[in-house]
């Protein structure tokens, strides 16, 4: 019999995860899932509740616990021996295994940040073809929602992206869904979660290093907002990403139809997206804006290399009375 992590069944946090699954339809009973867990705070509560709910007959996940390591700290060994050791205990599968972040970043010309992302989710991509999962969960939160809609901002987004992280999305090339069933808890939250449960977790310590671009945003733009323009700037911010979520979900439906009517044949090479410019030029600027992203993302674009102003000058592309590619 798997050996439960140490809380309560009517913890707090385990009734709100399970009630988050739900309202959004993440994880179907019975459902196999792969749990992405570095070790941190966040990964391990989500592993340890996941556990619990899937212990539930009503729920009855079938879990695998899949643990990437990237090479670039010296306590990377450690994490990893962590993780194995949680996952003994709890009785779950582990696939781990280790890629080189720096030479995918020096090989793709990318910072490490982005190169050990994308190497993150292509790992996890492959464990969930490897176990047959059909979704694959992982830790990303509340407080992350904040940084990441603030990071959007100041990079130059769309409407689309200051709606900012979403509970779930397909897994590029795959029919997999990646889902975020910790993306209404705070991080606070989660930490508290885990001492009451009595359970460990590993601290990287990169994430105080404020030179890279979200541990900056983290650890001092914040904690400027906080202190000097409004103490709750973080539930600002999320209302604010809720909202733009709604709009956009309406605007898109809107785009999506607009593209889908002045979509053509594309007499060129695969994956090519013909369109007739004067019907979607007829569209309202942020009708026009929106079928761009939508285009865009149909093709295999990657979206981290858009932003609103390439957005605005594809649209400006479009001409009322005239038809091109």
């Amino acid at each position: 019999m798997t050996e439960q992590p140490k809380h309560r069944e009517t913890d707090c946090l385990i009734r709100s995860v399970a009630t988050f699954i739900d309202e959004q339809s993440l994880i179907a009973p019975g459902a196999a899932v792969v749990v992405g867990v570095s070790g941190g705070a966040d990964s391990v509560a989500l592993l340890a509740i996941l556990v619990e709910l899937a212990a539930r007959d009503e729920r009855g996940y079938a879990l695998t616990a899949a643990h990437l390591h990237h090479g670039l700290r010296e306590s990377a060994d450690e994490d990893e021996a962590f993780v194995k050791e949680l996952a003994d205990r709890w009785r779950i599968p582990l696939i781990s295994e280790r890629r080189d972040v720096s030479a995918r970043a020096e090989a793709a010309g990318e910072g490490l940040e982005a190169a050990g992302r994308g190497l993150r989710y292509e790992f996890l991509t492959e464990v969930s073809t490897r176990t047959g999962a059909a979704c694959v969960a992982v830790g990303h939160h509340a407080d992350d929602n904040v940084e990441t809609v603030l990071h959007r901002i100041i990079r130059g987004t769309h409407l689309h992206g200051l709606a900012g992280i979403r509970p779930a999305r397909r897994l590029a090339g795959s029919q997999v869904m990646l889902v975020r069933p910790l993306l209404r808890a705070r991080r606070a939250e989660i930490e508290q979660y885990c001492r009451r449960a009595g359970i460990a977790w590993r601290t990287d310590p990169t994430n105080a290093e404020v030179r890279f671009r979200r541990n900056y945003i983290r650890h001092e733009l914040l904690g400027l907002l906080r202190d000097r323009l409004n103490p709750r700037a973080d539930e600002a911010i999320l209302r604010l990403a809720e909202a733009a979520a709604d709009a956009d979900a309406y605007l898109t439906a809107q785009a999506d139809e607009a593209l889908n009517v002045a979509g053509q044949a594309a007499d060129g090479p695969p994956g090519a997206l013909s369109l007739d410019c004067g019907l979607l030029g007829s569209q309202p600027p942020v009708i026009q804006t929106c079928a761009m992203r939508i285009a865009l993302e149909r093709i295999g674009v990657p979206m981290r290399t858009v932003d609103a102003e390439k957005l605005s000058e594809l649209a400006g592309l479009l001409v009322a009375d005239g038809r091109g590619t």
